[in-house]
């Protein structure tokens, strides 16, 4: 566990199941099950990602590409995206540059998420806007969990480039070159989950838009 101070608060980096996750404001961890559990004041400040996701995400990004400042998507990427497994992603916009996603199975019904106390939600109308990854990449950010709290469904609009190679998409492409690349952003749990609390969300396929 790697302990650095940033921006005037302590900072540790845990590496859990073959996932790095870097919390803010953390006052206290204690050992439970083997894994360590950890306590945090304020709001936690979450940036987890798995590896195994992240490998595969080849992206490469220009130094100075603009695209890395995005805050919102053209209306052509509004609608639904499908992946091969037939789950579907429906995007609608809102207010204040922020989103609504819904993610449905290929029978087209909302998935169940299992929230702390044995509460539950669908994903319906997941609230979603616009940030970085550790990386300074955008993503579209969706609540998965409680908000604010995680675990996040994080969305990555990208083309293809030479060689398979991944980059940001600009407004300006081609649509049917788009694709969205989700990952997951783990949430503040008591456990920490092979899933990493989303089992919907996985497997981890491409969507592409429906273009008519």
């Amino acid at each position: 566990m790697n302990i650095t101070e940033g921006n005037g608060s302590i900072q540790q980096k845990l590496k859990l199941k073959g996932v790095d996750a870097l919390l803010d404001n953390v006052i206290q961890t204690r050992n439970v099950s083997g894994f360590d559990k950890v306590v945090v004041v304020n709001r936690p400040q979450i940036l987890a990602r798995p590896l195994a996701c992240m490998q595969k995400m080849n992206l490469h990004i220009d130094m100075f590409n603009l695209n890395k400042n995005r805050k919102s998507i053209p209306k052509s990427w509004w609608g639904q995206w499908t992946d091969n497994n037939g789950k579907r992603l429906i995007i609608e916009p809102t207010k204040h540059d922020f989103y609504t996603v819904t993610i449905l199975d290929k029978k087209g019904s909302p998935y169940q998420i299992e929230l702390l106390g044995d509460e539950k939600k669908e994903t319906k109308k997941l609230t979603g806007k616009f940030t970085k990854d550790t990386n300074g990449n955008p993503i579209l950010q969706i609540e998965a969990g409680f908000n604010e709290v995680g675990p996040t469904y994080d969305l990555y609009f990208l083309t293809a480039k030479d060689k398979g190679e991944l980059k940001l998409a600009k407004n300006t492409d081609d649509l049917e070159e788009i694709i969205i690349k989700p990952n997951v952003g783990i949430g503040l749990y008591d456990d920490w989950e092979d899933d990493l609390g989303v089992p919907w969300a996985f497997p981890l396929d491409n969507f592409k838009k429906e273009v008519d």
